[in-house]
């Protein structure tokens, strides 16, 4: 019983830091040309600062988030992170919502390394 109340426990954690970042996240949104709010590299840069590399698995999972802003942040959080994020990228599974900007998400990192 004992396990059964620290994996509810660490669930609970990570879906609190997971909510966290995507609160942080809309609140650093900025106003763009077509009066919406979107991500741009200030809200990159506020995101960056207040995670760090424990941090890349609860990015990765807004990846399938569905505001559109969120998952772009996330991912050039992600991004900022190179290669120590490459291997939680790959552990996505193909079924996950956020498997395909995952993939994308690896690509512009291996990209980055070769400009």
């Amino acid at each position: 019983m004992f396990v059964v109340l620290i994996a509810i426990g660490c669930a609970s954690s990570s879906a609190h830091r997971t909510d966290e970042i995507r609160s942080h996240i809309r609140g650093n949104l900025f106003s763009t040309e077509h009066l919406a709010f979107g991500a741009d590299p200030r809200s990159v840069n506020a995101i960056r600062a207040m995670t760090t590399e424990t941090d890349i698995p609860f990015l990765i999972t807004l990846l399938a988030d569905t505001n559109t802003a969120v998952v772009r942040v996330s991912q050039y959080v992600l991004i900022s992170y190179e290669e120590k994020a490459i291997p939680f990228l790959q552990a996505v599974n193909g079924s996950s919502p956020s498997s395909p900007i995952a993939q994308e998400t690896m690509e512009m990192i291996r990209n980055r390394k070769t400009q």
